[in-house]
């Protein structure tokens, strides 16, 4: 699987992370480290075989009206955003609460103010975002970054 690959990735980000900070590069060292865990995250979930599938799937039910290219590169965005949040909130000690309430509030008010069609393509688009190609490399980078930032822990990635 991809956990090998994963949790050293994530270690040597972390450790690059303090280095670049100690040499007075704070700036530099956190716009590494978001470009690595969004490119790496983005890519992973743009080979997300689920979510080819539902895009094709879109695709098919709107007689090509909605792309597949387009609704897998906005979830893959979407996910590459969530991947950075989290490793800001394990490099700042962020609290989760504060991170995942307001999101679900905004899921949430989205939902009621959708419609039904694009409401269930969400969700689902959401659904299909842990799949086996990127919860294994993201699990990973995790907790390869909270080992090193966080004395082994990295809770609520």
């Amino acid at each position: 699987g991809l956990l090998p690959l994963g949790d050293p990735a994530g270690e040597q980000m972390a450790a690059a992370y303090v280095a670049l900070s100690g040499q007075g590069s704070p700036k530099l060292a956190l716009a590494l480290v978001m470009c690595f865990a969004f490119v790496g995250t983005f890519t992973a979930q743009v080979a997300e075989p689920a979510l080819n599938v539902l895009g094709e799937t879109v695709e098919r039910l709107t007689n090509g009206g909605f792309r597949r290219r387009h609704l897998v590169y906005v979830v893959a965005f979407g996910v590459a955003i969530g991947t950075c949040t989290g490793v800001l909130k394990i490099l700042w000690g962020l609290s989760m609460w504060k991170i995942v309430l307001p999101m679900y509030a905004v899921a949430v008010a989205l939902t009621r103010c959708s419609a039904e069609g694009i409401t269930c393509v969400a969700w689902d688009a959401g659904g299909v975002t842990t799949g086996s190609v990127t919860v294994p490399l993201i699990l990973a980078l995790g907790l390869g970054l909270g080992k090193e930032m966080n004395g082994g822990k990295a809770d609520g990635f």
